[in-house]
């Protein structure tokens, strides 16, 4: 199974795209407070692999180096490190991410638990019948 996580109230930019920080050797990665591989790193922020998170901006470097910029607004990170290789794939589509995230999670903590906190369904009360 792929791994990934998604944080719990992550409200989606209009238009954001869907990353997966998926690094070849394994490692943790800062992220960057510019968009440029040796930029300088943002305090305690961290990719861990597995990571999925959302980009409100992709910008093109040297090298055919992608920029991303969380849209949590921890800074950047990029799509590969020439040397390196690949660090972070395109995610498949948004909802299917989110619907398969949830799945987990309900074979985790049980499906009412998990799904109450992304829709708020009017509770019927028994004498409603």
């Amino acid at each position: 199974a792929m791994g990934g996580r998604l944080s719990s109230g992550v409200v989606v930019p209009e238009g954001a795209t869907f990353w997966r920080y998926s690094p070849e050797n394994g490692c943790a990665m800062g992220i960057r407070t510019a968009p440029q591989v040796d930029a300088e790193l943002a305090d305690d922020e961290f990719l861990e692999p597995g990571e999925v998170f959302y980009v409100t901006e992709e910008l093109e470097g040297a090298d055919g180096v992608v920029f991303l910029r969380l849209a949590d607004g921890r800074g950047w990170t990029f799509d590969q490190k020439p040397g390196v290789g690949t660090m972070c794939v395109r995610h498949q589509h948004t909802r299917e991410a989110l619907e398969d995230a949830l799945g987990r999670s309900e074979q985790r903590v049980g499906a009412i638990a998990v799904r109450s906190r992304y829709h708020r369904l009017p509770k019927k009360l028994e004498d409603d019948y």
